[in-house]
């Protein structure tokens, strides 16, 4: 083999690299919501929920609040019948079950979207592409803490909380790919100093077992990635069952109580 093509597989070895790590976050990616081929959930409001309290706002401004039997629209206090407080003391306690669990699973799965990315890219890149990814990582973080969070006991979930896929969408993985192919060099040092600690194999070698090693990788990669997608997938199709229970209880609630009814459903889903 002539330098010449010893130099053109090693950039192809390279690229088969860079594009292995880039399928990163296309896994990740698809598991970014409540909704399955299924079930899709919208969020027409943005609620917040703690043990004393419901309150579902647009924009900032707050729409209505629900507290034990007491029901506030517009900051005004709306008189109920018995039936009517029965009917909206079961809806909030659904509701404060059910918003939790929506905004720890968002968080469990952008945590392991985010540690799956770091960690099977870190020990390959070099220090300033680290140092990028971190970044990158840390602004992903923010932008969902923005749509989906928890504080002390109040959680809170956005009407934009379907925008945590596009998180992980076209833009983060225009970013990671320059970040990744700006480590190209890092990776042909890592096969220089394979070859370096074991003189006795020939280049050809060398450059066959780093193939190999990228091959395993990505396997090993996929496998991992597939095996916590099909449990996060799981763990949605639950949830969107349990939330077309909780749009049935809205709608009996604004059934009810006519006050509510120019609001429309909180949650709709298909």
């Amino acid at each position: 083999m002539t330098n010449s093509s010893r130099i053109k597989r090693m950039q192809a070895i390279c690229i088969v690299a860079v594009f292995t790590l880039i399928a990163v976050p296309t896994v990740t990616a698809a598991n970014m919501s409540f909704s399955t081929d299924h079930c899709a959930v919208d969020m027409n409001y943005d609620v917040a929920v703690n043990p004393q309290q419901v309150t579902f706002s647009d924009e900032g401004k707050t729409l209505y609040q629900i507290s034990a039997d007491t029901l506030r629209i517009n900051g005004e206090s709306i008189a109920l019948t018995d039936e009517q407080r029965h009917t909206l003391e079961q809806y909030q306690d659904a509701i404060t079950a059910q918003v939790p669990k929506v905004v720890t699973f968002i968080g469990d799965v952008s945590q392991f979207a985010s540690t799956a990315v770091t960690e099977s890219l870190q020990p390959l890149l070099s220090d300033n592409a680290n140092r990028q990814l971190d970044k990158l990582v840390e602004q992903v973080n923010s932008k969902i803490k923005k749509l989906a969070n928890q504080q002390n006991n109040e959680y809170y979930l956005s009407a934009k909380s379907e925008q945590i896929e596009q998180v992980f969408g076209p833009e983060f993985e225009q970013q990671l790919q320059s970040i990744i192919e700006s480590s190209v060099g890092t990776i042909l040092m890592n096969l220089g100093q394979q070859m370096f600690n074991n003189e006795n194999q020939s280049l050809e070698q060398s450059m066959d077992d780093f193939s190999n090693m990228m091959d395993n990788y990505g396997e090993q990669l996929s496998a991992k990635m597939e095996q916590h997608s099909q449990q996060f997938e799981q763990q949605a199709e639950q949830m969107c069952q349990q939330l077309k229970q909780l749009e049935k209880m809205g709608q009996q609630v604004q059934q009810q109580i006519p006050q509510l009814q120019p609001f429309g459903n909180v949650i709709s889903t298909q």
